[in-house]
């Protein structure tokens, strides 16, 4: 994720941006435009944090009418057993809303004990313009579930997770997203989290 950062000088060759990752803390950089120079001014200081322990990674899924949805994932590379791990799948999908593969320290305690932790970029959301989030919305609504659960599917059988311990999450209106997920394929997940559900 990258965003235009507070440039104090209005008349500069200097440009500020912001950069996050799965696996890099929010870090401010300063662009020489002239120069093409690039320095680190400040990074969020996350203690104990190595981001080499780390892989992030993104797919596309191919969901069940054809179409590529983009799910981004992270896990702790010490820890990683092909089809071993527990597997915590997050999806939202509404308002046209876009869910940042950000950086996120409450997160490393789940990756530090196996987990892999997976965002499902599903459409009702806005990660791909416009048209991605009208055709999850309405009368389309059936594609973000089958989008999400397509997903899960493919992620445990390439081996991102252990079909036994495969976990569900979305709050708010993400929480529809898991009733019906847990509704329609109950088998498929050990639990589900949904926090301020929306039903």
């Amino acid at each position: 994720m990258t965003w235009l950062a507070y440039n104090p000088e209005p008349e500069t060759s200097r440009l500020r941006y912001g950069y996050s990752s799965m696996t890099t803390p929010d870090t401010l950089f300063e662009l020489d435009m002239d120069t093409g120079e690039r320095r680190v001014l400040k990074q969020t200081e996350v203690p104990g944090f190595d981001s080499g322990c780390y892989q992030s990674e993104h797919l596309w899924i191919t969901a069940r009418d054809g179409v590529e949805v983009p799910v981004s994932l992270v896990y702790h590379q010490k820890y990683f057993r092909k089809g071993q791990n527990p597997l915590l799948v997050y999806g939202y999908g509404s308002y046209g809303s876009s869910i940042d593969a950000d950086f996120s320290s409450s997160r490393l305690s789940l990756l530090d004990r196996g987990f892999v932790y997976a965002i499902v970029h599903v459409r009702g959301g806005g990660e791909l313009g416009q048209q991605w989030y009208e055709d999850g919305k309405f009368l389309k609504k059936r594609n973000t579930f089958n989008d999400y659960l397509d997903a899960c599917d493919a992620l445990l059988k390439l081996g991102y997770g252990s079909p036994s311990l495969c976990y569900g999450m979305g709050g708010s209106a993400g929480g529809m997203l898991m009733g019906v997920a847990i509704n329609e394929r109950p088998e498929l997940f050990h639990g589900v989290i949904a926090p301020g559900t929306l039903c």
